[in-house]
């Protein structure tokens, strides 16, 4: 593994911070979060640092001289993918599950393709990562607790979400898909 896997994973692990820090939602916002941020940070830590640690041993994937440009790819694309749909969301965006009283349901820009996009943007990027360490074990201790994670979030998102909007939500949902498009 070569070190830029080390950098790309810091890379992706200050942007995160810095959602933290600065995408909380503000106080007239309801709260639906149930601690699903918390659980993020912390399996998906402890994934990351276990996976890095095994990074210095064997068995490695095969092809990784093929897989490791196809990671930095993914890593760098999903990281983008996930900087544009919060961006596009702007100020409705939180790190926290929050609705304000006056969102509307954004079904335009990436969220006319898939319902979370940030989330595929983020899983994308952690199999880029899981490529670029380049070993198979790493790569399902990335994965599977990630995308597990996730799963649970949307799951309490699209709660909160139909709560709040009712009709609009269930008729958005009715004709999006929540990470792939066509498929899930």
């Amino acid at each position: 593994m070569e070190y830029s896997a080390y950098v790309l994973g810091a890379l992706f692990g200050v942007s995160e911070l810095a959602l933290s820090l600065f995408k909380r939602s503000k106080s007239d916002a309801s709260s639906k979060d149930r601690s699903s941020l918390a659980l993020i940070w912390i399996v998906i830590g402890v994934a990351m640092f276990v996976a890095f640690a095994l990074s210095r041993q064997g068995p490695w994937l095969p092809a990784s001289a093929v897989l490791y440009p196809i990671g930095i790819v993914l890593t760098l694309g999903g990281i983008a993918l996930r900087w544009f749909a919060i961006l596009w969301l702007g100020r409705w965006f939180t790190v926290n599950v929050a609705i304000a009283a006056d969102q509307p349901v954004v079904d335009t820009g990436p969220y006319r393709f898939v319902r979370h996009p940030s989330y595929t943007g983020a899983l994308a990027a952690f199999l880029g990562l899981g490529l670029c360490i380049g070993h198979w074990l790493s790569l399902v201790i990335i994965m599977l607790p990630a995308t597990a994670v996730f799963l649970w979030r949307i799951h309490i998102e699209e709660a909160a979400m139909a709560e709040a909007f009712g009709p609009r939500w269930s008729a958005y949902a009715a004709r999006t898909r929540r990470l792939l498009p066509g498929i899930y």
